[in-house]
């Protein structure tokens, strides 16, 4: 078994070969910058990364940042750390939720287009109205980038430029783009027994909004529809 890094991790221990502890990793780096901000008297500036799985499947409800949280169990200790960086009079917090991140080389996208381009059908897992909130990368780091820039801005900030998108359309633009065409539906059991407990997290049916962030009017996101971004050229 490995042991929690901090004596103030509550997380379950994990087996070798199944899931990586990384929720006691992630208290013990907060331990460590907490007590140098003591030690220092000072207050730590933080960026922390959530994400869309933490709010489970929305269906027709469009999540937001006054949605509750309802994350996949592998990674609902995100959600307590979070959780304990507002509490703290030791951190001043922004945590970011971005949807599913995807660039030219891939991301969220990965395997859709490493299937493609190798002329195999591109797989869809569970269901191919499983509705995805998408985010471009180079959007996501502009939203880091403000969030630095602007330390007064605390709380939890949804980062998303698509609300949902179905994994269907998604991978049949892949598929006709840069492949031949083909699309298959694996069914969710075999997925979750091929890949375990944490590939529920691609099959939510999810939709995310990032009103927040834009009402600010510091954000504004360059790829509002994957078609016309780099990911398919």
């Amino acid at each position: 078994m490995v042991r929690p890094l901090s004596g103030r991790c509550t997380h379950l221990s994990y087996r070798w070969g199944s899931t990586s502890p990384m929720g006691c990793v992630d208290c013990a780096v907060l331990d460590a910058l907490e007590r140098s901000a003591r030690q220092a008297q000072t207050t730590v500036r933080i960026l922390y990364t959530g994400g869309c799985w933490l709010y489970g499947a929305t269906g027709e409800l469009v999540a937001d940042e006054m949605t509750p949280f309802n994350p996949i169990e592998p990674f609902a200790w995100m959600v307590e750390n979070a959780s304990r960086l507002e509490r703290s009079s030791f951190f001043r917090a922004s945590v970011l939720h971005p949807a599913m991140v995807y660039h030219k080389g891939g991301g969220a996208f990965a395997r859709y287009l490493e299937q493609a381009r190798q002329g195999q059908p591109v797989e869809i897992w569970g269901s191919a109205d499983t509705r995805w909130p998408l985010i471009h990368r180079d959007d996501l780091a502009v939203a880091y980038r403000i969030l630095v820039d602007n330390p007064e801005m605390v709380g939890h900030y949804n980062v998303s430029a698509e609300m949902g998108r179905r994994t269907g359309d998604i991978a049949a633009e892949i598929a006709k783009v840069l492949g031949n065409g083909e699309v298959i539906v694996t069914a969710p059991q075999d997925i979750l027994a091929a890949h375990g407990a944490w590939a529920e997290g691609p099959m939510l049916d999810q939709q995310m909004s990032s009103g927040k962030l834009a009402a600010t009017g510091l954000w504004k996101p360059r790829f509002i529809d994957f078609v016309a971004s780099d990911v398919l050229t």
